[in-house]
């Protein structure tokens, strides 16, 4: 009878941790391996990824319907710049 409660109760532990996944980001890191952070619904990404997708004026990652403007003119390194600036096509006091 004691094992069987063992094995209840582990059970019943189990399908309540399964339940409580929640949504996960799943951008790509840096090693090649999903994010695990959570987030609050499918297809948003964590605060980590969240700026990644914003550049030159698309909406921001997580869809909240604010736009942001970004430099975007070529680093030193060959990469887009990533300050934020506010007027869509401007650049950043870097790159004026």
């Amino acid at each position: 009878m004691k094992s069987l409660c063992s094995i209840l109760l582990f059970v019943s532990l189990s399908l309540a941790v399964i339940g409580q996944t929640g949504a996960r980001c799943g951008a790509m890191t840096t090693k090649g391996t999903p994010c695990k952070n959570r987030v609050k619904s499918e297809g948003l990404k964590c605060h980590h990824h969240a700026g990644n997708e914003t550049l030159n004026g698309s909406l921001s990652a997580n869809g909240q319907g604010k736009i942001i403007y970004t430099c975007g003119a070529e680093t030193l390194k060959g990469t887009p710049c990533k300050r934020r600036v506010k007027i869509q096509g401007a650049k950043c006091f870097s790159h004026n």
